[in-house]
């Protein structure tokens, strides 16, 4: 293995000469483009012996030791760095476990971006590195190249990620010994300390001290918890840091500072500790002690700076008829003042999501009025990453009911999302312009997110029954429209319809043209978004089409079982979409029946006949064949083999489903071998409905038990179902049955003998024996008297 020296000393660029503008990656992009033409060409005018992969290999090698030379002597700037990263994420080893001598050199590259031995040297020399490092002199080096780190998924090779973040923490505590430094390093290290608080222990409590108590039972703001208990001292010590740090605050400071806020405000409790804090910064006395400014970290000086912004950028608004909503060039804010708003955007979002009383309170606030300030902002020409922050603020008001319902309606009056439509008007309007003309552009789609958040938190909070009326035929159709287009964030959108369609229940009048008044005439009104989902769901719709896909897409990566960008949410996805259709083969039969009593001009089909059909992308129908592979990965996603197994019980009951399905699920022999082991997969789970029922463990791995043992129970009543079905049927598949002879001639072994492989039978009589050693009997029927129950059912039928 090649092995890397650091040169002895960098070679810096005098101060006086300015260096030339020069693109590291986009240069180095074209310079590997023509040496591969140029090697391409010269095999076929040469007959070079070398084959071209070999030529490659060498090129791409001398380009990394180039890149790696490069970063000894001047270290990348902040979009390079990223650059390398993201090269690096996606890494995988050879054959032999090590890297190969490319990936070598380009991690060493960025091992030496992160190098802060300087500070050991002289201090001449130390004072000319501190002025040409990219780490110390770009704006935001240091917060993107954390925040990917942090917060990046998974790379393709965890070791290769633990290095780089240890690099990464080893540079953060070089520089900390830096004066100009230490508090922005300091600042950011405590905020992502205490960001996340899963356990909700909320350790960041030490570093508040308040002059009040909450007014909560008796807890005096100890991180201790003690009532009437004096404060320790490392607490006092922590709380005046945190005061005395935001009274003086320098410019560079300030970002970090607001950061460590947020990280500090993670809590019930310390988020209305930060409250207060904002609170008293604004107030009279501290004003005075500040200057005439007043605290730049207060309540009063960001909601007023929000009004001023308002105030100017709403001027240069262009006209409905031209680029309303596009993303113009923004005269008023820079992209410092953009940086500083976000960061306090996302402080304020993080406390009033913990606090009900600090969201009520600013809500209500007679000057701030920063809901409408917000929503007025959002019809301003800004960019948006930022529109985006100032959405999930909305979302974060918007958990208290009271402030949803009044949302609702401040959401139709502004046409956030264009829900009324002009005829004089000759372009649309609204936020689908900028998500048409630029997210999809850029492919990143941080405000589609924002808006579905906001969505799904209103729906959540408050949902009006008589939304938009006056302005249009009222209900959540326009709302429901977009969320349909919006499969780039499946996750976010699909959450929001399992919530509609799980607080539906079809009644009569649901099926009745209702008429509303409008203007002066009578027209008819939106049906309710429960309604149009089932509508949707019973039909060959492109929405069916699209959640049949997600499913498939889902189910071939989780088979990949390697890390990718975004599982969580896909996981995430696939959970809502197996949900919505388990809840539309629960409300089928009653909407269907009422769809018939009231004559509607409607035609729908039941959804497990629709499941049944060709899948257009593999010309198969394989869509209960996708779904049941889900049960393969019961162990690491339990929740997604419990709804699988929902579903699957539930179409089970007609005996002709039950023949296609056969036909499904051993048409492909690897494919049935592998739905055979999901089966017996989840029947193996070795959670007990005991410790479901004890104390103790977590609440999580309680839930996951439940969980599995309910997968259990699905897949034993899917088995005793299908036995009541004539052969050929699931049962006799799963059971290890012949299907192609009479029941009677099949000769049923153990694992392994006679090439019998193991099915769901030996599976439910393993349940069975456990415990039959002893004189107690079978433990099944002590501990799970419902399993117990069915694996007996299934044995006798």
């Amino acid at each position: 293995m090649r092995r890397f020296r650091k040169p002895v000393q960098r070679v810096l660029p005098s101060r006086g000469n300015k260096e030339p503008d020069f693109s590291l990656s986009s240069s180095l992009k074209k310079l590997l483009s023509s040496v591969t033409f140029l090697i391409l060409g010269s095999c076929q005018l040469l007959s070079f012996s070398l084959p071209v992969s070999d030529l490659i290999k060498e090129c791409k090698q001398s380009l990394a030791e180039s890149l790696f030379a490069w970063a000894c002597q001047s270290p990348f700037a902040k979009d390079d760095t990223l650059l390398l990263i993201g090269h690096l994420e996606r890494v995988t080893v050879e054959a032999n476990g090590s890297l190969d001598a490319v990936n070598l050199a380009l991690l060493m590259a960025l091992l030496y971006c992160f190098d802060t031995s300087f500070i050991e040297q002289s201090t001449e020399e130390r004072d000319d590195m501190i002025h040409q490092l990219p780490l110390l002199t770009e704006r935001q080096y240091i917060a993107t190249i954390h925040s990917r780190l942090q917060d990046s998924q998974p790379w393709k090779l965890p070791g290769l990620q633990a290095t780089v973040r240890l690099a990464w923490a080893l540079a953060l505590r070089g520089i900390s010994q830096l004066p100009d430094v230490t508090v922005f390093a300091y600042s950011l290290q405590i905020g992502e300390l205490y960001k996340k608080n899963p356990f909700h222990l909320e350790l960041a409590l030490e570093y508040w001290c308040p002059s009040e108590p909450l007014q909560t039972p008796t807890i005096m703001g100890s991180y201790l918890g003690v009532a009437h208990q004096r404060p320790p001292q490392r607490q006092v010590v922590l709380s005046k840091f945190v005061r005395q740090m935001g009274d003086l605050l320098p410019p560079t400071i300030y970002i970090p500072y607001l950061k460590m806020l947020q990280g500090l405000a993670s809590g019930p409790q310390c988020a209305h500790y930060c409250f207060s804090l904002l609170k008293v910064n604004g107030s009279s006395h501290v004003e005075n002690i500040q200057g005439a400014g007043g605290s730049p970290v207060s309540w009063e000086h960001f909601f007023q700076s929000l009004l001023l912004y308002h105030e100017h950028l709403r001027k240069d608004l262009p006209s409905a008829d031209s680029v309303q909503y596009r993303h113009l060039p923004s005269r008023g804010i820079t992209q410092k003042e953009q940086d500083g708003l976000i960061a306090f955007l996302q402080l304020t979002s993080t406390i009033i999501t913990w606090s009900e009383n600090a969201r009520l309170a600013l809500c209500e606030h007679p000057q701030w009025t920063p809901v409408v300030v917000i929503l007025g902002l959002l019809q301003c020409s800004i960019p948006p990453v930022l529109k985006a922050e100032l959405l999930k603020t909305l979302a974060a008001f918007g958990k208290s009911p009271e402030i949803a319902a009044s949302l609702w309606q401040s959401l139709e009056y502004t046409q956030i999302l264009q829900t009324v439509r002009v005829p004089s008007q000759r372009q649309a309007i609204g936020i689908e312009v900028e998500l048409n003309e630029i997210e999809s552009r850029c492919e990143e789609y941080p405000l589609t997110r924002a808006f579905c958040q906001l969505i799904s938190t209103l729906v959540e909070s408050s949902f009006p029954s008589n939304l938009g009326a006056g302005l249009r035929p009222p209900g959540f159709d326009p709302y429901l429209q977009f969320l349909r287009d919006s499969w780039e964030v499946a996750e976010v959108v699909l959450e929001v319809f399992y919530k509609l369609l799980r607080d539906y229940e079809p009644q009569l009048e649901d099926f009745v043209d209702q008429f509303v008044e409008l203007q002066g005439e009578e027209i008819i009104a939106y049906k309710p978004p429960g309604f149009s989902l089932m509508y949707h769901l019973l039909n060959e719709s492109p929405m069916l089409e699209l959640a049949l896909s997600l499913l498939e897409e889902g189910v071939k990566q989780l088979d990949t079982y390697a890390p990718f960008p975004g599982k969580k949410h896909l996981e995430k996805a696939v959970q809502h979409c197996l949900a919505l259709l388990n809840l539309t083969l629960q409300k089928e039969n009653l909407f269907m029946d009422l769809l018939r009593e009231s004559q509607l001009a409607l035609i729908v089909s039941p959804l497990e006949q629709l499941l049944q059909g060709v899948n257009p992308r593999t010309k198969k129908a394989d869509n209960v064949v996708n779904i049941a592979r889900y049960l393969y990965h019961g162990n690491s996603n339990p929740e997604l083999a419990f709804e699988s197994a929902k579903i699957l019980c539930c179409i089970s009951c007609n005996s002709n489903i039950q023949i296609k399905l056969v036909g499904d699920f051993t048409h492909d022999q690897s494919v049935s071998q592998k739905l055979m082991a999901g089966f017996i997969e989840c029947l193996d789970s070795e959670d007990t409905e005991e410790f479901v029922r004890v104390e103790e463990g977590s609440e999580y791995e309680k839930k996951l038990a439940a969980i599995r043992h309910e997968t259990r129970i699905h897949i034993l009543n899917l088995l005793i179902t299908s036995l009541e079905c004539n052969p050929p049927n699931l049962a006799l598949y799963l059971l290890g049955f012949e299907l192609k002879k009479p029941i009677s001639t099949t000769n049923l072994q153990d694992p392994g003998v006679l090439g019998c492989p193991r099915t769901c039978l030996h599976a439910i009589l393993n349940i069975l024996e456990k415990g039959t050693e002893g004189r107690t009997g079978p433990v099944v029927v002590q501990e799970y008297p419902q399993l117990a129950e069915l694996c007996y059912q299934v044995r006798s039928g």
